[in-house]
């Protein structure tokens, strides 16, 4: 995870040229030629982001290696067809999702627990020129909660699969805890859909 501080860097003047000037060279000669690491770990990430995400490569989002490796690809998430006009995607992270989403509902609500990871969403979907997600920094069960607004037509949850030490593999050990919020949200929306 990055600090808010490396967030200010990579947003500056100096970490974009550099990522622009270097982002075909391989990230280890980069780094043993003195480049910051968090600009290292940037090019290395949107290289792979090439084949699985090619709009954030385009746009030069920023990416997490963590939320890279557990986000949908953009193809897979291109095979959701729901559509209506409110989506709420109430696990975030790197946005692929939401980003498809976004073209198939009139809006849509991310709901990132991390509030770094939420303002990284914020600063590349403005990067994508997408202006119809809001990025709401909450955990899905506070979220859903306090929830009070609209009929949402489709929650869309993809639990994260991994916690601090390893992968997980039961429904119950993911984040958000799909099973216990299952009934809250299914009296808010009209479809539920738990990847």
């Amino acid at each position: 995870m990055i600090t808010f501080e490396e967030l200010a860097y990579l947003q500056s003047s100096e970490a974009q040229e550099l990522i622009e000037k270097h982002i075909e060279e391989e990230q280890l000669r980069l780094a043993m030629k003195g480049m910051p690491a968090p600009v290292c770990t940037q090019i290395k990430y949107l290289q792979k982001c090439k084949h699985k995400l090619p709009l954030y490569y385009t746009h030069r989002c920023i990416i997490l290696p963590l939320s890279f490796e557990q986000s949908s690809s953009a193809a897979s998430a291109s095979s959701r067809e729901y559509g209506g006009e409110l989506c709420v995607d109430l696990t975030c992270g790197l946005g692929c999702d939401a980003l498809h989403f976004a073209k198939r509902f009139k809006r849509v609500i991310a709901v990132e627990r991390d509030p770094v990871l939420a303002a990284i969403a914020k600063i590349n979907f403005a990067r994508l020129g997408v202006g119809n997600i809001e990025v709401v920094n909450d955990d899905a069960e506070h979220f859903i909660a306090g929830y009070n607004g609209e009929k949402i037509d489709c929650i869309y949850i993809d639990p994260a699969r991994r916690n601090a030490e390893k992968k997980v593999f039961l429904v119950q050990d993911c984040s958000p805890d799909a099973i216990s919020i299952r009934p809250p949200s299914c009296k808010i929306s009209k479809t539920l859909v738990n990847k």
